[in-house]
């Protein structure tokens, strides 16, 4: 007797795949915040202010700079998590409330 329940299907593998990658796991206002142009803009200089924070490079800056590659780093670090704790909550939201959005159809 043949179990057809691990069969392996290429196509709605890829179909799932392609599915879960365009799903949001932000609200639609969040989305639109995360992505709007002053915010991708300070996502970079920020993820390169915590880069230097962090190899402990910003020292070599005078100490004005120090306080706000510092600063910057921080609030880029809240902004992080406060987006990630988001998502996932979302994420969980989706999962209980609304299955149908995760279906793969033909």
């Amino acid at each position: 007797m043949k179990n057809n329940f691990f069969k392996f299907n290429k196509h709605d593998f890829y179909l799932g795949f392609k599915k879960a990658y365009n799903l949001s796991l932000l609200p639609p206002k969040l989305e639109a915040i995360h992505t709007h142009l002053i915010t991708r803009v300070f996502r970079v200089i920020g993820g390169f202010c915590i880069v230097l924070v962090i190899i402990g490079k910003y020292l070599l800056f005078i100490e004005e700079i120090q306080i706000i590659i510092i600063i910057i780093a921080l609030s880029h670090s809240i902004f992080i998590t406060l987006f990630s704790i988001f998502k996932f909550t979302y994420g969980l939201y989706l999962i209980v409330f609304k299955p149908e959005i995760f279906e793969v159809r033909d």
